[in-house]
């Protein structure tokens, strides 16, 4: 048997907290060996998710110098996730924080350069979608054939923008920035980094006060050979990810999927080895559990219920900490997504201009 892997948290600031340490101590062979946040404002909810956990409560200094905890979770604002990651990765423990991973692009290309040789994963946990991996398989396989435009709608709860997670300092924007970001990890992971942006990024005074950055927001990318339209609401009523949508419009087919509830509607013109020609559609045969769930004494808002891919994000970092794998999100991914969303910003800031994206 394996020796255990401890892990501890830093920070508590974020709703990914403590579906991410529940999840690691149902996995074998995984201990629980603290948490942390030396944030005054946040000893209460510390306490109560200590207690919650069966986690005891310590200093960062303690999690750092202890030999037990091989990997640290970062859960604080994003204008402390580089620090806290590179404090926890050069004291010699793996690294698995909190998306978007810091601030700006300025802020992460700190992190790419500090994290360099170490485990360091960026905790975009939508990747772990099997639908995502589906979709992947069926570019890579050539089944939809040449993919010239595609589609993807995305959204916040309507009330998140006010909260003060999507109106932090430093930060590229507000509510598409923070929760935005998760799609645009998955766009760029299925399809590269973009030439370039065309956007608007909205603010209506009818809809929203001065306690929000942002409404709405449409973003065109564009490929070589493709086309993407990209579209978010802050506002919307629907049960999380529930209306989050691709649609892939190929020559040979068209994919519509959707990470939570997993599902998909794949049309082909032809036969191949696995699909019949027409339509195949495919859904979740159990009820799937909903993203978000009622607040509790640590967290106030967007608390997550659903923790499907979750297991499959611990074992991954447990597995690239180890060494057994790569880094399955390391920072220079998290990078090119905030330089992605910058252009969009950028080329509303301009009325729409179209903006180059740039390569680091």
């Amino acid at each position: 048997m394996s020796e255990p892997f401890g892990i501890a948290c830093l920070g508590i600031t974020h709703p990914h907290v403590s579906v991410r340490l529940d999840v690691a101590r149902r996995i074998d062979g995984i201990e629980l060996v603290g948490v942390a946040d030396p944030d005054p404002a946040n000893q209460e909810g510390l306490a109560a998710l200590g207690e919650h956990l069966g986690a005891p409560v310590r200093s960062k200094e303690e999690l750092l110098a202890d030999p037990a905890v091989h990997g640290v979770i970062i859960e604080p604002w994003t204008y402390e996730m580089v620090d806290l990651s590179l404090e926890c990765a050069h004291a010699g423990k793996a690294v698995l924080v909190e998306k978007p991973a810091g601030s700006n692009p300025d802020d992460l290309d700190r992190l790419v350069e500090g994290a360099a040789g170490r485990v360091v994963q960026v905790g975009y946990n939508f990747r772990f979608s099997p639908m995502v991996d589906f979709a992947a398989r069926m570019l890579a396989e050539g089944v939809l054939g040449k993919v010239v435009q595609a589609r993807v709608h995305a959204a916040g709860p309507a009330g998140d923008g006010t909260h003060r997670w999507y109106n932090l300092p430093g930060d590229v924007g507000g509510c598409f920035w923070e929760d935005g970001c998760h799609i645009v990890d998955l766009i760029i992971h299925l399809f590269g980094m973009p030439n370039n942006a065309t956007a608007k990024v909205s603010k209506f005074a009818s809809v929203s006060g001065a306690d929000s950055l942002e409404d709405a927001a449409v973003a065109a990318l564009e490929y070589d050979d493709m086309l993407l339209a990209f579209d978010f609401t802050s506002w919307e009523a629907n049960d999380w990810l529930e209306t989050w949508e691709f649609a892939l419009y190929g020559t040979k087919g068209t994919l519509f999927f959707r990470v939570l509830p997993e599902t998909y509607e794949l049309y082909l013109k032809a036969d191949t080895a696995e699909f019949r020609k027409g339509w195949t559609r495919w859904n979740q045969t159990t009820f799937a559990v909903p993203w978000a769930d009622e607040p509790t004494p640590w967290e106030k808002w967007h608390v997550v219920a659903n923790k499907s891919f979750f297991f499959r994000e611990i074992a991954a970092f447990r597995a690239a900490a180890r060494g057994e794998a790569p880094v399955t999100i390391p920072p220079a991914q998290a990078r090119d997504v905030a330089i992605v969303m910058e252009a969009c910003y950028e080329s509303s800031r301009a009325g729409g201009s179209c903006v180059t994206v740039e390569r680091r």
